[in-house]
């Protein structure tokens, strides 16, 4: 019987090894690094960050920089329209980097997850947000091409990557 991955109360150290085991985590050097499961795994060595996913799969390190502080700052032009507090804004940012330590550029758009991790931090932070709201913000701010990575139904598109972005940050060690 294949154990359920979403209970906490199996603990995290089954949850790691459930997702080693099914190569979840994109990164091997911050799965050996966090071997010992005593802390979590929010600080890198600089041999991590160049070798990221993103650069894994061929993507630069100035462009990823470049993505990174464009999703930073979306994150915060959003958060700023909406009213939310800095703290909110600084975990949505957080969440954002975290996100991209073990999921690559290529294969998630940032601005979409930039929406998803304010709408988390928001949640967590007690000052949420409707998606819409976030949605409606984000189209403000972003030309066509930007907004076309949300796809025709933005919702739907949101409620895949959140459910992508809490397993890789709230389920990791």
């Amino acid at each position: 019987m294949k154990r359920n991955p979403w209970k906490i109360d199996q603990g995290a150290t089954v949850l790691h090894q459930e997702m080693k085991e099914t190569k979840e985590i994109s990164s091997p050097s911050v799965a050996s690094t966090n071997s010992d499961h005593t802390k979590p795994c929010w600080y890198w060595d600089k041999k991590d960050l160049a070798h990221t996913p993103s650069q894994l799969e061929g993507l630069d390190p100035a462009t990823e920089a470049r993505y990174r502080r464009e999703g930073a700052r979306f994150i915060f032009d959003v958060g700023t329209r909406l009213g939310l507090h800095y703290d909110t804004l600084a975990t949505g940012i957080i969440y954002f980097h975290r996100f991209y330590m073990f999921h690559s550029f290529k294969q998630f758009p940032r601005y979409v997850t930039g929406a998803c991790c304010l709408f988390l931090a928001g949640k967590v932070e007690e000052t949420p947000k409707k998606c819409k709201d976030i949605i409606k913000t984000a189209r403000s701010l972003l030309n066509d091409v930007q907004f076309g990575q949300f796809g025709d139904d933005p919702k739907v598109k949101g409620c895949v990557l959140k459910m992508v972005l809490v397993k890789s940050l709230v389920m990791q060690p």
